[in-house]
């Protein structure tokens, strides 16, 4: 086997693993939060229950913000959807990672044009 194709090889096995382990850890994240929900004294859900993404943020970097009436299992919930939002993103760096590493510059900058617009995207779903 050429040390190109191996290379390339290697690169999608730990994309592949990467994608797999975002995936897992949301629907782990996910089950945990019904879990707790559904074994906890009331359920915590309601229909006009609205969170934010800076609200979800806050509540894991500092979990004294879930006394603003968060439970942890929707904080748990909320955590599982976005890593799971996170995963594609993830993968975009990855494959940018190993592009540059190869010196492969035109899978470089596609890489990094589509790195572009998912922030882009990312940042005006937060206006």
């Amino acid at each position: 086997m050429d040390q190109p194709q191996h290379n390339e090889e290697l690169r999608n096995r730990w994309i592949s693993l990467l994608l797999k382990l975002g995936v897992y850890s949301s629907a782990t994240l996910m089950v945990l939060g019904l879990v707790l929900a559904l074994a906890g004294p009331s359920t915590p859900f309601t229909g006009d229950t609205k969170l934010t993404i800076d609200e979800i943020v806050q509540a894991i970097i500092h979990p004294s913000a879930r006394q603003t009436g968060m439970s942890a299992s929707l904080l748990l919930i909320a955590s599982g959807l976005l890593l799971l939002m996170f995963t594609p993103v993830i993968r975009v760096v990855a494959a940018l990672v190993s592009f540059l590493g190869e010196k492969d510059w035109i899978f470089s900058l596609v890489s990094l044009m589509v790195l572009g617009v998912l922030i882009l995207e990312i940042a005006l779903s937060l206006r």
